[in-house]
C-alpha cells in the first residue's frame, strides 16, 4: 500500500443521530471507516462508537476560540459550542477516552481550512505587512501556533491525532511543522484548485515530514452553490456527478490516506451560506425511508470499490520531485488565483514562480482553469479578468445554472479538469529534505529562485552519485563545483530566439514556417557556459551550449542555461528547447506512453501487477494506444477492467518488457484496469 497503509473514508453529518434513516442507511451499506463528531459530543455518539469498535471519530473543532465562535454562526452542528478553552479542553479530554475504547482512530481536527477563511480576514483587519517571503512564513507560523486552544493543549501526552486542512496546497508544509499528524487539502470547491497539482504538493510534502496525507472532498461551485437535489432526484445545482467521480477515483489511485467528505448528509440548512447536506446524497419521503441521489449512488459505489472492489491498490510509481522552499508562498494558478503573486498578493511573482508555472503547464495540462465556466450560459461576470461578480449577477447566474442543470443542461464541458498527460508522476518537496526523502525519485527538479544551503546541496549531491539525476537552472548550478555539473558557467548572460536539440535535431527558429509549423523560438536569456566534462545537448544558432549532461557518481546532472525557461519579454512563455527537453527527459521516467496523449493516468504495482487507472477529462471521445513497461516481466500477462462492462481495452501486442494495449474511453468517462501477471492474454 501508499505510505501509511490504511484507507480512511470520513463522512461528514450535521443535527444527524446515528438512530436515524440517513445514519442508519450509512452504517447499513457500510459506506464510511470514520464519522465526523461535533463539540459538545453527545454521551448518545460515544456509546455507539464504543459498541461499534471498527468505526474511527473525528472532532470538528477549531483549534481557536475566535474561530470556534465563529462556528457557533458558520453551520447548524456549531450552534451548541462555547468558544472557551475550557470548552475545548474538555471536549479533547474525551478523545483519549475514545481513543482507548476503541479499535480506529480518533482525530482532533484542529485546522479546518484556516489558510483560505480566517487568515485572510486576519490579515486585511490587521493590516499585516510582510518584508520578504521568510517573513511571511514565520508570522503566518506565529499566527497559527499561538492559537488559544492549540497552545492549552498536551500534544505530548496525547493518544488521538491531530488533523489539519489546508485550503491551500502552498500550506501543507505549515500544517506538518504545525505538528498534525494527518494533512488533508481542500477540493472541488471551485474557488480552489485542480486535483493534480493540489495531490503532488500534498502527498510529497506529507511524505517528506512522515505525516498521513488525503483531500477534503466539498461540492460547491461558487456560481450554483453545492450540489443538491430536489426531491424527486433531479440535479438543481452544484457539480456534475461525472465531475465529481473522476476527483474521487483521481485521489484514491494517487494514494490518499484519508478522504473525508463533507457535508454528507443534513436535515436542515447544514451552514449559512446553503442546504449543503440536504438532499446531497440521501432524499427522506414522507413514511422517512432514505433514497440514494445520483451522487449518493457514486459515493456508494466508490465505498464498494475501495473495501471490496480493489483490495490492493498498490503503490502509485512517482519517479519524479518538483523542489522548492518552503517559503515561496506559491499556489497553482487556477480561475480564482489569476494574478502572478504569492503571499496574499503581496509579493509580485521573481523569476523562479514563473518556471513553476511553466512547468506545472506541462504536466497537468489546463490547471488553471479550475473553476471557471467560460463559455457557459450562466457565466454573467462583471469582470472576465478578475473573475468576479456583482452580487446581484452572480445571484442572477445562480438561479439561471439552477434552472438549466434542473431542465438537464450538461454542465461538464464548463466543469475544467486538467489532463495529466504524463500521469500522476510527480511530487513536491521542500529544500529541506533528507536523504530518505531524495531516494525514494529517481529524477529532481529544482523549481522556484533558490538560495541552496549547504545541508541540501550535500543531499542532492548524494542523490546524484547514488543514481539519481538532477536538472538545474544555470543561476542554481552556480551553487554547486564544476566537478558535480561539469561546465564552467560564466557570470554573463547572452540572448538568442533559435535554439536546436541535439538529441533528435529538432530546430526551433526565429521565425515561423509554414513547412515545420509553429516553431518559432522566444527570446530568452540565457547564462554562458563551457562544457568541460558534460556533453552537450542543445546549442543556439552561435553554438553556445543551452543544454548539458554531465554524469556525477551513478547519476546524472542536466543543466539549463535559459534562465529559468522563461521567455524574456513575456514570463508567462516558455523557451521552446526547454519544453522540448523536458518532453525527451520523461521518456527515460514514464513508464506508460499515451497515444494520442489526452489521458490523465494513475500508474500503481501490487503483488499481482498492475492498476491503471485512465481518466478522459475532455468533451471528446479518445480512441488510441496505451504502452506499458513491464518493471517486473511475466510469460503471460491479463487485463481486467474494474469499473465498466464495456470491453473498451483489448492486448495488441505484449513481449514480456512491453504491454501494448489499444481500446477508447467516452468524453468525461474514466476506466481502472487490473493488469495481472502470471494469466493467459486475456481481454477487457
Amino acid at each position: 500500500m501508499q505510505f501509511g497503509d490504511k484507507f480512511i473514508l470520513m463522512f461528514e453529518t450535521f443535527d444527524l443521530d446515528f438512530e436515524q434513516p440517513e445514519m442508519q442507511a450509512i452504517l447499513n451499506d457500510e459506506m464510511c471507516h470514520c464519522f465526523n463528531i461535533w463539540p459538545p459530543v453527545p454521551e448518545s455518539q460515544i456509546s455507539f462508537l464504543v459498541e461499534n469498535k471498527k468505526y474511527s471519530a473525528a472532532l470538528f473543532m477549531p483549534a481557536s476560540t475566535v474561530m470556534l465562535g465563529n462556528l457557533q454562526k458558520h453551520t447548524s452542528a456549531g450552534k451548541n459550542c462555547e468558544p472557551t478553552v475550557a470548552f475545548a479542553l474538555e471536549e479533547i479530554r474525551k478523545l483519549d477516552e475514545l481513543q482507548n475504547a476503541i479499535d480506529g482512530d480518533v482525530y482532533w481536527i484542529a485546522f479546518p481550512e484556516c489558510d483560505s477563511s480566517d487568515l485572510p480576514v486576519y490579515i486585511y483587519e490587521n493590516r499585516i505587512r510582510y518584508e520578504n517571503r521568510l517573513d511571511a512564513y514565520e508570522k503566518i507560523m506565529s499566527y497559527f501556533m499561538n492559537w488559544d486552544i492549540l497552545r492549552n493543549v498536551n500534544k505530548e501526552k496525547r493518544k488521538y491525532k491531530i488533523m489539519g486542512i489546508a485550503g491551500h496546497p502552498g500550506t501543507i508544509q505549515m500544517l506538518c511543522e504545525m505538528g498534525m499528524d494527518s494533512c488533508l487539502t481542500e477540493m472541488c470547491i471551485s474557488a480552489l484548485y485542480d486535483i493534480h497539482p493540489t495531490i503532488s504538493m500534498t502527498r510529497g510534502v506529507c511524505r517528506q515530514y512522515g505525516k498521513t496525507w488525503g483531500l477534503d472532498f466539498s461540492h460547491w461551485t461558487t456560481y450554483a452553490g453545492p450540489i443538491i437535489y430536489d426531491d424527486n432526484g433531479k440535479r438543481i445545482s452544484g457539480w456534475s456527478e461525472s465531475y465529481w467521480e473522476r476527483n474521487l477515483y483521481i485521489a484514491y489511485l494517487s494514494g490518499a490516506n484519508i478522504m473525508r467528505i463533507e457535508e454528507v448528509a443534513a436535515r436542515f440548512a447544514a451552514t449559512k451560506t446553503a442546504d449543503a447536506g440536504k438532499n446531497f446524497c440521501f432524499i427522506l419521503d414522507s413514511d422517512q425511508k432514505v433514497k440514494l441521489t445520483p451522487i449518493g449512488k457514486v459515493l456508494k459505489k466508490f465505498s464498494d470499490f475501495t473495501a471490496q472492489k480493489l483490495e490492493d491498490r498498490g503503490e502509485t510509481y512517482v519517479p519524479v520531485a518538483f523542489m522548492t522552499e518552503k517559503h515561496s508562498g506559491w499556489n497553482p494558478k487556477s480561475s480564482f488565483n489569476k494574478y502572478n503573486t504569492v503571499w496574499g498578493k503581496q509579493f509580485p511573482y521573481n523569476s523562479g514562480d514563473y518556471m513553476s508555472n511553466h512547468f506545472m503547464n506541462l504536466v497537468y495540462e489546463g490547471h488553471h482553469k479550475h473553476g471557471s465556466i467560460e463559455g457557459a450560459p450562466y457565466a454573467i461576470r462583471r469582470n472576465y479578468d478578475d473573475c468576479c461578480w456583482e452580487f446581484t449577477e452572480k445571484n442572477k447566474a445562480g438561479k439561471l445554472a439552477s434552472q438549466l442543470i434542473g431542465d438537464g443542461f450538461d454542465t461538464r464541458p464548463f466543469e475544467p479538469l486538467s489532463s495529466a498527460v504524463y500521469g500522476d508522476s510527480f511530487d513536491f518537496i521542500t529544500t529541506d529534505a533528507d536523504n530518505i526523502t531524495t531516494g525514494r525519485y529517481k529524477l529532481i527538479i529544482p523549481l522556484g529562485k533558490i538560495d541552496f544551503s549547504e545541508k541540501t546541496r550535500d543531499v542532492i549531491t548524494k542523490f546524484v552519485v547514488d543514481g539519481g539525476t538532477v536538472v538545474l537552472n544555470a543561476e542554481e548550478a552556480s551553487q554547486w563545483s564544476r566537478e558535480f555539473t561539469g561546465v564552467e558557467i560564466s557570470e554573463h548572460t547572452a540572448e538568442s530566439c533559435v535554439s536546436k536539440c541535439l538529441i533528435c535535431g529538432m530546430c526551433y527558429d526565429k521565425y515561423f514556417s509554414y513547412k515545420t509549423g509553429n516553431n518559432s523560438e522566444v527570446w530568452y536569456e540565457y547564462s554562458e557556459m563551457k562544457a568541460l566534462t558534460a556533453e552537450i545537448r542543445a546549442v543556439n544558432d552561435r553554438n553556445d551550449p543551452l543544454i548539458t549532461a554531465n554524469s556525477h557518481g551513478k547519476g546524472k546532472v542536466y543543466v539549463m542555461a535559459p534562465l529559468y525557461a522563461s521567455c524574456i519579454t513575456d514570463r508567462s512563455l516558455m523557451c521552446k528547447i526547454s519544453e522540448h527537453f523536458f518532453r525527451h527527459l520523461m521518456d527515460s521516467f514514464i513508464t506508460v506512453k499515451i497515444s494520442p496523449m489526452d489521458l490523465s493516468f494513475t500508474l500503481n504495482e501490487n503483488n499481482d501487477g498492475y492498476i491503471l487507472g485512465l481518466f478522459n477529462n475532455n468533451n471528446f471521445d479518445w480512441t488510441g494506444q496505451i504502452e506499458i513497461t513491464m518493471t517486473n516481466p511475466d510469460s503471460k500477462i491479463s487485463i481486467q477492467s474494474l469499473t465498466s462492462a464495456k470491453r473498451n481495452f483489448a492486448v495488441c501486442g505484449y513481449d514480456g518488457d512491453s504491454l501494448v494495449i489499444k481500446g477508447s474511453i467516452d468524453k468525461f468517462e474514466f476506466d481502472i484496469l487490473k493488469i495481472k501477471r502470471g494469466d493467459l492474454h486475456e481481454n477487457v
